[in-house]
């Protein structure tokens, strides 16, 4: 019996050895990472390309959403005028899609609107005014600044209008300035050789309208040549363009061209004096189709404009102002093309 026992034993052992390898433990690491290689698998180091986390995340993190296709465009102080549909606009229903709208192109803290003001209403119409307050208090809210804008040739003749109709009704409500698109060329009494009375009573438009004003400030659509030294914008051997910001008024210039190079080369004459004066300004872009093709970015990629907004900044950290609304819209993306 004991040498049966010590036979089954020693069979037991025999068939124990022959197969270990095949229970050989197996490593923690290729238990937990099983890899199998080709021949034709490239690994991370060949090819650049992260590897997917295939980690559960943390349920205590939230993972950072990607990026919105509608990030903002412009990185800079953005003017914007808005001519049409502005009552429209400042209504309590329609506002919110407005602001949405203009987020696209920059933050809401760079932005200034220049809101065109209907001088009848702005007096006399009490659900204009109403609209008027609760605009303006919305886009305080989001850090949006709205100038009010005026704009009639005649003030140039008749001062005490731009008083009565627009400075006065306006210092009624919580605007951050008022804005003039008031230009002596566009009087019928302009010329190519001497305006100078004429430009006398534009300036004392300027001075008036400063005046009246008070603590509020002032900003002014200047074309760029009025800087220039020429006879047809000088009174008594100054240029109107310096004369005006003289009266500390703010100049959004009127530099309408293509591309940056060709504003800053438009602007040179108000550039050097503004530059050494240590002024602010705004530089201001055309977007409309009615202009000729050297002086608008209608037709262009809505990136032209926005990468010239955004060195004009970086070469004199000043803003753009973008003529206008409407035709702002109209602009595409170029890459959504693509």
């Amino acid at each position: 019996m004991l040498k049966q026992c010590a036979l089954l034993l020693f069979f037991i052992s025999l068939f124990i050895c022959s197969c270990g390898n095949d229970f050989s433990p197996v490593s923690q690491d290729q238990s937990q990472n099983p890899v199998a290689i080709s021949d034709d698998t490239q690994t991370e180091s060949e090819t650049n390309e992260p590897q997917a986390n295939e980690t559960e995340p943390d349920p205590q993190v939230t993972p950072t959403p990607p990026p919105s296709q509608n990030s903002l465009l412009v990185d800079a102080p953005t003017g914007i005028w808005v001519w049409k549909n502005v009552e429209e606009i400042i209504q309590a229903e329609k506002r919110e899609t407005f602001f949405d709208e203009l987020s696209f192109y920059s933050k809401a803290e760079n932005i200034s609107l220049f809101l065109n003001i209907n001088t009848e209403k702005i007096s006399d119409d009490s659900f204009y005014q109403e609209n008027i307050a609760s605009f303006l208090e919305a886009a305080h809210a989001r850090g949006i600044q709205v100038h009010a804008l005026g704009s009639a040739t005649e003030w140039i003749d008749n001062p005490e209008n731009a008083i009565a109709k627009f400075v006065v009704p306006t210092l009624e409500f919580d605007f951050d300035g008022l804005h003039f698109d008031v230009e002596a060329h566009l009087h019928p009494s302009w010329n190519e050789e001497d305006n100078e009375e004429l430009l006398q009573n534009f300036l004392a438009l300027a001075q008036q309208v400063k005046e009246a004003s008070a603590e509020q400030a002032v900003y002014w659509d200047i074309p760029s040549w009025y800087f220039k030294d020429s006879a047809k914008v000088m009174v008594e051997g100054i240029s109107i363009g310096k004369l005006i910001v003289e009266e500390n008024i703010f100049p959004v210039l009127m530099s309408y061209r293509d591309t940056a190079q060709e504003i800053e080369n438009f602007s040179q004459a108000a550039l050097e004096y503004l530059v050494e004066q240590n002024r602010d300004w705004f530089f201001a872009v055309e977007t409309s189709s009615a202009e000729s093709e050297d002086i608008t970015y209608a037709g262009e990629c809505l990136e032209h404009l926005v990468d010239d907004i955004n060195t004009l900044f970086d070469h004199y950290q000043k803003g753009t102002a973008i003529h206008n609304w409407t035709t702002l819209q109209e602009l595409e993306l170029c890459e959504a093309e693509e």
